[in-house]
């Protein structure tokens, strides 16, 4: 919207949750700055403006927990850009959990393979992808006989003693599922133990593929062989120009950083970043202008960017029910206390809490609503996310 005095275009916050220390972090960060350039080079008679608030989310969940709460609290951003890790954010989870089973069911068919090992990094990145990788292995008649969960904190002990137990199993086909920061060790330990000889089969998925150009070469050597699933991009002539331009900036700002190459999160970023640009724009408010019936006539009172609302929720309506999934670790992103003689839960708290608090809070109108924790009468969990998701959709 353009200011009415002067034709300057409203300037609206946009936070960018990264970690600048990573190279894809600073990957991402250009390519955020490159489509804020070329977005308004095309679209310069746009009223709208973003306007990027950067934070460091130093690659830990609470710090970019932290960073997006001071963004929603303090800034009052619109929209956050970010975070890039899969245990910080999951907006590109359901799309791959989806798609990629088909595509490595389509290997495992052409192989001729009936059974399957899936080993998995163990978040909700991780299990999201098992019912669809499940499904899509039974459609061609084969199975995973055994899910093999590996904590991104397992030592190099853990990791091999877990490996050890798969190779007394009868399947040596492996799926894994996973970033390259867990992936790479596993690999390194399943070349150290034997487990990458003829006669072993390893599948990857793009959240190893997608970062190969990220990984050290010496980490590339361990997994010869391995076959993997990633994202497709066209090889046009636009893309070609677009790499040429963001190596030549991407070196200005970083000319300490040799070698950085182009990945598929830098052009997520781009788009991502001229969607929002798109959309803000659309969804601005129009321009009303407030006026007094008097008499036969009207008398404007000023100019104002929010439209009359005229309704209210009723503070005697139903309130709004959120389920939340009771589990035994991660208190740090939700915790429910309980009431030890009755099992009814006294609190409910956490990062995930905070800042559901601060969303709400900012809110143009009042929603009261409660907290349901996920759970079986003696509070115990009642069973994973996706059963949870399930309840909320059955009503």
């Amino acid at each position: 919207m353009w200011n009415t005095t002067n034709n300057v275009p409203v300037a609206v916050n946009v936070g960018v949750v990264l970690d600048f220390d990573k190279l894809l972090g600073k990957i991402g960060l250009s390519c955020i700055n490159m489509a804020i350039s070329d977005f308004y080079a095309t679209h310069a008679s746009y009223r709208t403006r973003l306007v990027l608030n950067p934070r460091d989310s130093k690659m830990d969940v609470l710090g970019a927990a932290a960073a997006a709460v001071d963004l929603i609290k303090n800034v009052q951003v619109q929209a956050i850009i970010g975070p890039q890790s899969s245990m910080e954010a999951h907006f590109v989870i359901d799309l791959g959990n989806k798609s990629q089973p088909l595509l490595i069911s389509s290997i495992v068919q052409a192989f001729e393979w009936r059974e399957a090992v899936l080993i998995y990094i163990d978040n909700e990145f991780g299990e999201g992808i098992i019912p669809y990788l499940t499904d899509a292995l039974q459609e061609i008649n084969a199975r995973v006989t055994y899910w093999s969960a590996i904590p991104s904190s397992a030592t190099d002990d853990q990791i091999s003693q877990e490996l050890y137990k798969l190779m007394t199993m009868s399947t040596s086909v492996f799926i894994v599922h996973m970033p390259p920061s867990l992936g790479t060790r596993l690999f390194a330990m399943a070349k150290q133990i034997g487990m990458m000889r003829e006669g072993y089969a390893w599948v990857v998925t793009d959240g190893m593929t997608d970062l190969w150009s990220l990984t050290d070469p010496s980490s590339i050597d361990t997994m010869q062989g391995v076959q993997g699933v990633r994202t497709y991009v066209p090889r046009t002539n636009e893309l070609k120009n677009f790499r040429v331009r963001w190596k030549r900036k991407f070196q200005l700002d970083n000319p300490n950083t040799v070698n950085a190459e182009l990945n598929i999160f830098g052009l997520w970023a781009y788009d991502a970043t001229f969607a929002l640009g798109m959309a803000i724009e659309n969804l601005q408010s129009s321009v009303f202008q407030i006026v007094n019936i008097n008499g036969n006539g009207k008398e404007g009172l000023g100019d104002t960017t929010f439209p009359p609302r005229g309704w209210e929720i009723p503070t005697n309506g139903r309130k709004l029910r959120i389920g939340v999934p009771v589990k035994d670790g991660f208190n740090q992103f939700v915790k429910v206390i309980w009431n030890p003689d009755s099992y009814t839960a006294t609190s409910v708290t956490g990062y995930c809490i905070d800042v559901f608090n601060v969303v709400m809070a900012v809110m143009p109108y009042a929603v009261t609503y409660e907290f349901i924790p996920f759970a079986t009468p003696d509070g115990k969990s009642a069973g994973t996310c996706n059963d949870l998701i399930f309840q909320v959709y059955m009503g």
